[in-house]
Protein backbone atom coordinates (compact mmCIF):
# COMPACT_ATOMS: atom_id res chain seq x y z
CA UNK A 1 0.00 0.00 0.00
CA UNK A 2 1.04 3.48 -0.87
CA UNK A 3 -0.25 6.65 1.07
CA UNK A 4 0.68 10.25 1.21
CA UNK A 5 -1.21 13.39 1.35
CA UNK A 6 -0.05 15.12 -2.17
CA UNK A 7 -3.49 17.02 -2.73
CA UNK A 8 -4.14 17.57 0.47
CA UNK A 9 -4.88 21.03 0.09
CA UNK A 10 -6.94 20.29 -3.38
CA UNK A 11 -10.75 20.99 -3.16
CA UNK A 12 -12.77 18.55 -2.65
CA UNK A 13 -13.63 15.68 -0.04
CA UNK A 14 -11.81 12.18 0.60
CA UNK A 15 -12.68 9.09 2.56
CA UNK A 16 -13.17 9.49 6.38
CA UNK A 17 -9.74 7.35 8.04
CA UNK A 18 -12.24 4.72 9.57
CA UNK A 19 -13.00 3.59 6.68
CA UNK A 20 -9.49 3.27 5.53
CA UNK A 21 -8.69 1.46 8.47
CA UNK A 22 -11.60 -1.23 8.10
CA UNK A 23 -10.55 -1.43 4.13
CA UNK A 24 -6.44 -2.14 5.80
CA UNK A 25 -7.87 -5.02 8.21
CA UNK A 26 -9.92 -6.24 5.43
CA UNK A 27 -7.10 -6.65 3.26
CA UNK A 28 -4.43 -7.68 5.94
CA UNK A 29 -6.63 -10.44 7.11
CA UNK A 30 -6.93 -11.54 3.47
CA UNK A 31 -3.38 -11.25 2.53
CA UNK A 32 -0.53 -14.65 3.14
CA UNK A 33 2.73 -13.30 4.01
CA UNK A 34 4.19 -10.00 4.45
CA UNK A 35 2.60 -7.06 4.23
CA UNK A 36 4.35 -3.87 3.44
CA UNK A 37 2.92 -0.43 3.75
CA UNK A 38 4.48 3.01 3.32
CA UNK A 39 3.24 6.18 4.66
CA UNK A 40 4.69 9.52 5.53
CA UNK A 41 5.99 10.02 9.33
CA UNK A 42 3.04 12.70 9.80
CA UNK A 43 0.33 10.39 9.20
CA UNK A 44 -0.05 8.85 13.04
CA UNK A 45 -3.49 7.77 12.71
CA UNK A 46 -3.07 5.97 9.38
CA UNK A 47 0.16 4.21 11.07
CA UNK A 48 -2.02 3.56 14.24
CA UNK A 49 -4.78 1.84 11.73
CA UNK A 50 -1.71 -0.17 10.36
CA UNK A 51 -0.64 -1.66 14.11
CA UNK A 52 -4.45 -2.27 15.06
CA UNK A 53 -5.02 -4.34 11.80
CA UNK A 54 -1.40 -6.17 12.77
CA UNK A 55 -2.40 -6.82 16.11
CA UNK A 56 -5.89 -7.86 15.34
CA UNK A 57 -4.85 -10.43 12.69
CA UNK A 58 -1.95 -11.42 15.13
CA UNK A 59 1.03 -9.85 12.46
CA UNK A 60 4.23 -8.51 14.14
CA UNK A 61 4.06 -4.95 13.28
CA UNK A 62 8.10 -3.94 12.12
CA UNK A 63 8.56 -0.20 11.16
CA UNK A 64 11.68 1.29 9.51
CA UNK A 65 12.19 4.90 9.75
CA UNK A 66 13.76 7.86 9.89
CA UNK A 67 14.06 9.36 13.80
CA UNK A 68 10.94 11.93 13.65
CA UNK A 69 8.48 8.69 13.98
CA UNK A 70 10.29 6.90 16.35
CA UNK A 71 10.24 9.64 18.64
CA UNK A 72 6.57 9.64 18.40
CA UNK A 73 6.47 5.92 19.06
CA UNK A 74 8.52 6.52 22.22
CA UNK A 75 6.62 9.18 23.07
CA UNK A 76 3.40 6.78 22.76
CA UNK A 77 1.34 8.82 20.12
CA UNK A 78 0.43 5.79 18.40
Amino acid sequence: MMSDSTNVLSPGRTISESVVADALLRHISASKGRVITTQFASNLHRLGSVKAAADLTGRKLVIFSLSSLLNSIRNGLI
